[in-house]
């Protein structure tokens, strides 16, 4: 990759995508991607831009790789990141999520969700954003990113009752988790 598609990464961050540049495809190579890539995207050190893309765009081959479920790996890992990796590639086409919206699931899916978390739709929305929906035990949860806000929205389809919440608040946030630990099976 050349220097002035590094955009502002920090130099373990441009060393790491220097190495990806240079090393061969292969399973391990992918996965050992993959794996870099969520702790990067976990740690914020990731900036956005035509890096990231770049990282997010290399994520199918991880995906594929990645499809075979480890003991450290959520469930939802591969699909969420394949669905991320195809929505990357249209960013530039009017009404799919930007990059940083991209790049702000991954790091609240990673944030939030647990490996026994059943994994959800991902939908770009009007607007440019994307959400996570689950459909599951008598509920509808929704996560809507569009960055810089983070919201969802919840109902409980027996009582008709509704819920929502920033989760960028701790009583926001921690109210989603419990409602997706109902979720799990």
């Amino acid at each position: 990759m050349p220097p002035e598609q590094v955009d502002t990464l920090d130099s373990a961050t441009a060393a790491i995508m220097r190495l990806f540049a240079q090393s061969e495809p292969s399973s391990t190579t992918a996965r050992t991607r993959h794996l870099i890539l969520r702790r990067l995207l976990r740690s914020g050190s990731i900036a956005t831009g035509s890096a990231t893309r770049e990282l997010m765009l290399a994520a199918p081959e991880a995906a594929s790789s990645a499809s075979r479920p480890t003991t450290d790996d959520p469930r939802w890992m591969p699909y969420l990141n394949d669905r991320l990796s195809q929505l990357a590639r249209q960013t530039d086409e009017p009404g799919y999520p930007r990059t940083e919206t991209l790049v702000s699931a991954w790091n609240h899916a990673n944030a939030l969700l647990e490996l026994d978390t059943p994994t959800p739709s991902v939908l770009p929305v009007e607007g440019r954003a994307v959400n996570l929906v689950w459909q599951r035990r008598g509920w509808y949860i929704e996560i809507e990113i569009d960055v810089p806000t983070v919201s969802f929205w919840a109902r409980d389809v027996k009582s008709g009752e509704s819920h929502e919440g920033d989760i960028e608040s701790p009583d926001g946030r921690e109210y989603l988790r419990d409602l997706l630990r109902m979720i799990v099976q």
